[in-house]
């Protein structure tokens, strides 16, 4: 397999050379679709307590979520921004919280599944 070299010596890799397969890449999403589901699913309580924690009540959240998907202008135009972004930003924290805790337990098992197989 040729490779590029560049004025300073370093290699280039081919754009269709494959690296790996392993399970252990960086975030192998594709290998265990039905992990990532189940784990979707049974951190459901954890998601819970997380918008608990973020919200007042139902609509404290209602109001964020709607504060979410209006735009900016209006807000603006209405005087509400200071708490337009603030309840777009508890929005996308929380949900930014559980997609890390969802992304780590997932990369911990495919870590598990990785070891125990080779």
């Amino acid at each position: 397999m040729a490779h590029c070299v560049f004025a300073n010596g370093c290699r280039a890799r081919p754009l269709n050379s494959v690296v790996s397969h392993q399970p252990s890449d960086v975030f192998p999403s594709h290998e265990y679709p039905a992990i990532l589901g189940a784990l979707i699913v049974l951190n459901w309580p954890l998601y819970v307590a997380i918008f608990k924690l973020a919200f007042r009540d139902s609509d404290d959240l209602k109001q964020s979520l709607w504060y979410s998907v209006t735009p900016v202008i209006v807000w603006i135009y209405r005087g509400k921004w200071m708490e337009s972004m603030w309840g777009s930003g508890r929005m996308a924290g929380s949900f930014l919280i559980c997609g890390l805790i969802v992304s780590f337990e997932y990369f911990v098992i495919c870590e598990f599944i990785a070891r125990a197989i080779t």
